[in-house]
């Protein structure tokens, strides 16, 4: 019984829900406290969102709350207003490959394919250039012989 009226006791004290703040006061942010970092990353996450919604609706908000170098919570709170529901868009985005991702795949295709064409004209090479060089020496015979053959020498004396 005493256990369990001081279990009941700790969650009462202990307990944020119940009390509607922390120990050392209300940790919800006040309007004119500046945005955390993280809500700047959102805020900026949603030029990719709605690339279109952001330049014509949310930039200009963000640049008139910047011009005191920050944003605070009410003007975060008017911005969010204004980009209404993103869940659809943010799925949207969620799902299409970004640009980032494509050019590095591009990149590394194209990496993959020079080592394959290098591999290839190699083997070729290797396999090819002995028969070559063969057949440009033979011909490089056939034509001193044809030389030979039109230019006689002149008699040695004796």
């Amino acid at each position: 019984m005493k256990r369990m009226l001081i279990a009941i006791v700790c969650l009462i004290v202990l307990s944020p829900l119940y009390a509607g703040a922390s120990l050392f006061g209300s940790d919800a942010p006040k309007d004119t406290d500046e945005i955390t970092p993280l809500q700047y990353a959102s805020l900026l996450g949603l030029r990719d969102i709605d690339p279109a919604l952001f330049r014509q609706k949310l930039l200009p908000l963000i640049e008139e709350a910047m011009k005191d170098g920050k944003i605070t919570v009410e003007e975060c709170k008017n911005i969010e207003k204004a980009a209404g529901n993103v869940a659809p868009a943010f799925l949207a985005a969620a799902k299409a490959p970004r640009l980032q991702d494509s050019i590095a795949e591009t990149l590394d295709k194209a990496k993959a394919g020079g080592k394959d064409l290098g591999a290839k004209l190699e083997d070729t090479l290797n396999n090819q250039l002995p028969q070559l060089l063969d057949d440009a020496m033979n011909l490089f015979r056939e034509q001193m012989r044809q030389y030979d053959k039109e230019t006689p020498q002149a008699p040695t004396s004796l």
